[in-house]
């Protein structure tokens, strides 16, 4: 069983998603699964649109229209004739009115609360549209929410997993024998069924918790870059591109400031030994980079830009 995650740049616009699509058909067998995160920056608008509504900003309808009509746009584009289109416009449209039901009605006495169900809205729209358009391509995929097997606490924003229970749900109810599985990122559930958001690089995050729990054989990550390099490509016209890393050599590049992986990612999938694979989906026939417990690239050393840095010196005199 392999995990496949891709973030919101991959799916930004209607060129990506048919990318996607492209690319789970090929590299992807029944039983595999898939996270996707929210299409391009759309969890930085629904974001706003939770802060202008708890402050009764009157701009929020403008808001949520703009967000709307982001995803009808690339809908159209995608489908090229409404039959094909019929299904997922109608989803969309249901999930649309959704948001606008819990603008009105969810409580916003716990902000942090209210906020994250509001986000939670970019990840299940986005992969709605990805599942139905895998559908019509001829993948055979199902949609799952993850909120379903993902348990944490409720400490919205930046909830904590419970382990115990998110790794029996996860292994009783995701993977299908006969299905990829396309599902969420970012987005976990209380046990009283608050909906939560797990963070920075929650995305990730959640793919590492499903691979864990599922004993992966690998998992991968698609991004716009060809793999982990030991400097900025863009800074450093020669930059080493790795093709393996280790795990402790990553979260080391990471302490230092490199934004590669959350170390909260790479524990789970290093403790189960689980290789990841930093991959690029605008050239999927790259091998990318290999990250794993043991690796022959972690004596080549590593170049970490920090910006806009003040050293401040001090100096003990005795007087």
């Amino acid at each position: 069983m392999k995990v496949f995650k891709f973030g919101g740049a991959s799916v930004k616009d209607a060129v990506g998603v048919r990318n996607l699509g492209k690319i789970i058909g090929q590299k992807l067998e029944n039983g595999d699964v898939v996270v996707v995160s929210a299409m391009g920056k759309t969890t930085s608008m629904l974001e706003s649109l939770a802060y202008d509504v708890l402050t009764d900003s009157p701009d929020a309808l403008d808001q949520l229209t703009d967000i709307r009509e982001f995803h009808f746009l690339l809908i159209k584009e995608l489908f090229e004739d409404q039959q094909s289109g019929a299904h997922v416009f109608e989803r969309i449209t249901e999930l649309f009115s959704k948001i606008e039901y819990d603008l009105n009605h969810e409580s916003r006495k716990i902000r942090k609360a209210f906020i994250d169900r509001i986000l939670s809205y970019g990840e299940i729209i986005s992969t709605a549209i990805v599942a139905e358009y895998a559908k019509v391509t001829g993948v055979g995929v199902v949609w799952k929410d993850i909120r379903k097997f993902i348990r944490s606490d409720d400490n919205f924003g930046a909830a904590r997993v419970d382990w115990v229970t998110t790794n029996a749900n996860l292994q009783n109810g995701l993977p299908e024998d006969d299905f990829i599985v396309v599902t969420q990122g970012y987005i976990a559930s209380t046990a009283g069924g608050k909906t939560t958001t797990l963070g920075k690089e929650g995305s990730d995050f959640s793919a590492a918790i499903i691979a864990r729990a599922c004993n992966a054989s690998d998992v991968t990550f698609w991004k716009d870059v060809p793999g982990v390099f030991n400097a900025d490509p863009k800074k450093e016209s020669d930059a080493h591109l790795f093709s393996d890393l280790s795990y402790r050599q990553v979260v080391e590049m990471t302490y230092y400031g490199a934004k590669i992986i959350h170390p909260k990612t790479m524990r789970p999938l290093a403790v189960a030994d689980i290789p990841l694979f930093v991959r690029s989906f605008l050239d999927p026939s790259l091998p990318g980079t290999k990250i794993v417990n043991e690796a022959d690239d972690d004596d080549i050393s590593q170049v970490i830009f920090k910006e806009n840095q003040v050293l401040v010196s001090f100096k003990i005199i005795n007087l």
